[in-house]
């Protein structure tokens, strides 16, 4: 039997195995009009050549799909599996929801897990559970819930962090089941990593994607005035703290303060304006912050952004991954980063980089990088764009993303 399974190991022999092997035993049943072959291979065809059926969970509902949702839809359109989705109710609204395949909705509790569980197995039985932006509570429902599936995938997109604490021991068990005989994509080598420490088997990394194509949607924008001279600078802010839109600002307040007129732009929802500025106030020390800082909305063709801004900023204290400094350097924008586990691993050419601020003040080395890239030629600037993109292409291509989760799938 171990032999036999051996044999089988190798995708070569499966299709022998397959494809060429029931021929030969049909033409014998149909001597012995007998069934049992037609059996065997009707197991053997579904087993190795049916669609794999995939089921995607992700708690995500943004305003505007982005990158994700195009990945989503590159792996959709692939001919080797069959892909449904499992998202939350807030995701009804959402405009992009057409875009993708059927779609179930859930509110995360046990009873409305089981009932979506129960609904997609009765219109074709899953295969594989393919987990995106999952967490805590909801994580451990759902293990408990999908864990009949053949194959379960977690793929993080933050690192896994161990909180210490008195009930550290009980988290680090929850985490440890939770990962346990599963299949685990990290976005970047240092959330790999992160995830090793609670089980190390299956454990790979897989770039993000992008997709080129949004680059060229160009929008109406009333929001960056392009008529002074003042340095544009833009960053992400829906997560404020984390991006270190506080760092950005402060070095805002130094190139003003030193003669040099610099205005940053923060992207992120209206909703979330409020917050933003009592957390500016507290760290800046003033309310007088709005000649210079600007908030503008999110929109899904981000280009329309990019393509006004001289320098994008991403000082962040954690990332996984960041798909924002790609877009940015993609669409022409000079790009300063922050150098900390994750983010230090996007290899694009022509990145400045400054300090980890989690280990120190990065203001002042970050104001002075800004001085330097808006003194730069624009003739060196169009030549690291190409340099760029030519590297993007190559490496973050969505044909590139696809394959490597179907490698996973197939291990």
């Amino acid at each position: 039997m171990n032999f036999f399974c051996e044999f089988l190991s190798n995708d070569w022999r499966k299709t022998i195995f397959v494809a060429i092997v029931p021929f030969v035993s049909a033409f014998v049943a149909a001597l012995r009009g007998s069934n049992f072959v037609y059996k065997i291979y009707y197991i053997s065809y579904t087993r190795w050549f049916i669609l794999k059926q995939v089921v995607i969970v992700a708690n995500f509902a943004a305003t505007f799909g982005g990158n994700f949702i195009q990945s989503m839809k590159a792996l959709q359109a692939n001919e080797e599996i069959s892909v449904r989705y499992i998202l939350p109710e807030a995701a009804r609204k959402c405009n992009w929801i057409p875009e993708l395949t059927k779609v179930y909705y859930t509110d995360w509790s046990f009873g409305s897990l089981r009932r979506v569980w129960k609904e997609v197995n009765q219109a074709q039985v899953v295969d594989i559970v393919h987990f995106h932006f999952v967490g805590g509570k909801e994580a451990l429902r759902c293990k408990i819930v999908f864990s009949p599936a053949d194959k379960i995938v977690w793929h993080l997109h933050n690192h896994v962090v161990r909180w210490p604490g008195r009930l550290v021991w009980f988290k680090d068990l929850a985490k440890r089941y939770l990962y346990h005989s599963s299949y685990k994509i990290g976005v970047s080598n240092s959330v790999a990593d992160s995830m090793r420490f609670y089980s190390s088997n299956h454990v790979t990394t897989v770039y993000n994607a992008m997709d080129f194509d949004r680059s060229s949607w160009i929008g109406e924008d009333h929001c960056i005035e392009t008529s002074s001279k003042a340095i544009r600078c833009m960053i992400m802010g829906n997560h404020y703290e984390r991006k270190g839109v506080d760092i950005a600002a402060k070095a805002m307040q130094l190139l003003n303060g030193g003669g040099h007129p610099a205005v940053l732009y923060v992207v992120l929802n209206n909703s979330v304006v409020p917050a933003l500025r009592d957390f500016l106030r507290q760290s800046l020390g003033t309310n007088d912050f709005d000649s210079y800082i600007k908030t503008i909305p999110v929109r899904n063709d981000i280009a329309t952004y990019y393509k006004k801004i001289d320098v994008f900023l991403s000082p962040s204290r954690e990332e996984g991954w960041t798909w924002a400094i790609d877009e940015a350097a993609y669409c022409g924008c000079q790009v300063i980063a922050s150098r900390i586990p994750g983010q230090d691993e996007n290899t694009v050419p022509g990145f400045l980089w400054c300090g980890n601020p989690n280990e120190k003040d990065i203001t002042k080395e970050m104001a002075n990088q800004i001085l330097y890239l808006s003194q730069m030629p624009n003739e060196e600037k169009e030549k690291k764009t190409k340099v760029a993109r030519d590297y993007m292409r190559k490496e973050f291509s969505m044909d590139k993303w696809v394959e490597n989760i179907l490698a996973v799938y197939k291990e």
